[in-house]
């Protein structure tokens, strides 16, 4: 029986916060598959072309059900109501931040895509009546949700769609230098999901105008800078050796021109490592871009992971690295110690308080 007070575009207050679970650290940088999604007007696309949708890339937001006006859920399986999980409610207001935010992102070069598990015909009606201005596609068949893992939730949503909601989350997926469409952001959980627009759009606002590309031999005096303003040596060390950074393949962060940061790495068959990375530029946008690069190198020349070290007292970068699906591999207890014998010039002691001592190996595994 309709429920006439029941307005899915509004969110009630006290709705349980979701929290960070770890479903989706698998995601970052992870190609996108080659299944097919249907679109809300009944065409099929790969979900490894979405990236087209735009000249940068493409932000795609998950959404579990979208709801209908005066339509109040029923009860779940263990007769639990919907407002009482997690993160479901919401999906009316996600997507429209997204198509109030449209503009913007279309202004930015990227393009917008909605996914969940609901057919074709639910997301149409909503398209129309919301006056939605991007793609939705669904995924009922459960195609993408199985390929690449996604974090669900079981629920009977009472139409023909499948009983699998998938959890809300949002990416931004762009090509690597092969044409891979690759997941280079994940925001998971999403709350509340009325802001999930604004925030992916400070995030891509705040990489505008950032581009990386090999140094030229003009940085140089930009790259002795940082390592002069991160060690005060003129060579890095890293597991156990020494480096000379003007020897090795180098990439530069540049903001509307200007150097903003680097990554200095060497090559092999089997890993590439990341011997300096350093940004004059702090924020969401740089070191990540980095890393991206040197990662996309990596795939580019078949090997199978990246490799970074740090010191005990980096505890900013090794909490980042770690956000980037970096896993500790090796603690080298006094290696610090040990390199300063070579160079005097290493700080016996952080910005912070927290001596330089210990060495931390950290790596990545890349498909």
């Amino acid at each position: 029986m309709p429920t006439p007070h029941h307005d899915p575009s509004v969110l009630p207050a006290g709705l349980p916060t979701p929290i960070d679970d770890g479903a989706c650290l698998h995601l970052r940088g992870a190609a996108m598959p080659g299944v097919l999604l249907r679109r809300h007007d009944g065409g099929e696309v790969s979900a490894a072309d979405v990236a087209s949708l735009g000249e940068r890339g493409v932000v795609m937001f998950f959404y579990p059900h979208t709801g209908v006006p005066g339509r109040a859920p029923g009860a779940g399986f263990a007769g639990e109501a919907w407002d009482t999980i997690p993160g479901a409610r919401g999906c009316t207001p996600q997507s429209c931040g997204f198509r109030d935010a449209f503009g913007a992102f279309a202004r930015l070069g990227v393009g917008v895509a909605a996914v969940s598990t609901n057919t074709t015909a639910h997301q149409g009606e909503f398209v129309g009546r919301m006056r939605i201005p991007y793609p939705m596609f669904s995924d009922a068949a459960l195609a993408l949700t199985r390929a690449m893992n996604l974090p669900t939730f079981e629920f009977p949503v009472g139409d023909d769609g499948p009983t699998t909601l998938v959890r809300r989350m949002a990416w931004f997926v762009s090509r690597d230098g092969g044409g891979a469409a690759r997941v280079r952001e994940v925001w998971y959980p999403v709350y509340p999901p009325d802001q999930n627009a604004a925030m992916v759009l400070r995030w891509l606002e705040a990489r505008d105008g950032v581009t990386v590309e090999p140094a030229r031999a003009s940085d140089t005096a930009f790259v002795r800078g940082v390592l002069a303003s991160q060690w005060n040596t003129r060579r890095v060390w890293a597991r156990g050796a020494a480096h000379d950074p003007y020897t090795l393949p180098t990439v530069i962060a540049r903001r509307e021109g200007r150097a903003v940061g680097m990554a200095v790495y060497t090559t092999g068959a089997a890993e590439f490592e990341i011997v300096a990375l350093g940004v004059t530029e702090r924020g969401a946008a740089v070191a990540p871009m980095l890393l991206d690069a040197v990662e996309d190198e990596a795939r580019g020349a078949g090997a199978g992971k990246v490799c970074i070290s740090a010191p005990n007292s980096a505890t900013e970068a090794l909490a980042f690295l770690q956000r980037r699906g970096y896993v500790m591999t090796a603690i080298r207890r006094g290696q610090i110690d040990w390199y300063r014998r070579s160079e005097p010039g290493i700080p016996r002691v952080a910005p912070g308080g927290v001596p330089n001592r210990d060495e931390i190996e950290l790596e990545r595994v890349i498909t």
